[in-house]
């Protein structure tokens, strides 16, 4: 079955990932297809918040056949994400940013690919968020 092209792939399972989730639905420009335990946690768990985790490695040319080409690294270790971020990427899937509708960004605040915005952050004017960054709730990043 192929989706429309706003439907992703969460890549992680745990604590973080439901924080994605939560800011995907609150933002609604994203529908998550499913997500994948690409850590390799050991638990029996089949989905989160809902939505089902599915076998990423196994599945790869499924997901292609289905349109899905984007994703979302919801690891908060920030080694292991920018592991799984250049695997992903060397994979021909492009990463999204999540921006939860809350946080303000000003004139020419630019993000990086792959990043996440917390509710009530503030980008200030002309400040640049590089890729695969995590910007928490309430955060302030000045301008320039």
């Amino acid at each position: 079955m192929r989706v429309d092209n706003n439907h992703i792939i969460i890549f992680g399972t745990g604590g973080h990932a439901k924080t994605v989730i939560s800011i995907i639905e609150a933002e609604a420009k994203w529908q998550i297809y499913g997500l994948s335990d690409v850590a390799g946690n050991k638990k029996e768990k089949k989905s989160v918040l809902g939505y089902n985790i599915i076998d990423f490695r196994s599945n790869a040319s499924q997901l292609q056949q289905a349109n899905i080409t984007r994703g979302f690294v919801a690891i908060g270790d920030n080694q292991l994400r920018a592991k799984i971020t250049d695997d992903l990427l060397s994979k021909g899937i492009s990463l999204v940013n999540v921006v939860h509708p809350s946080a303000i960004l000003m004139t020419n605040a630019t993000i990086g690919v792959g990043s996440l915005i917390h509710a009530q952050a503030v980008l200030a004017a002309d400040c640049r968020i590089g890729s695969n960054t995590i910007i928490s709730a309430t955060a302030v990043v000045g301008h320039d």
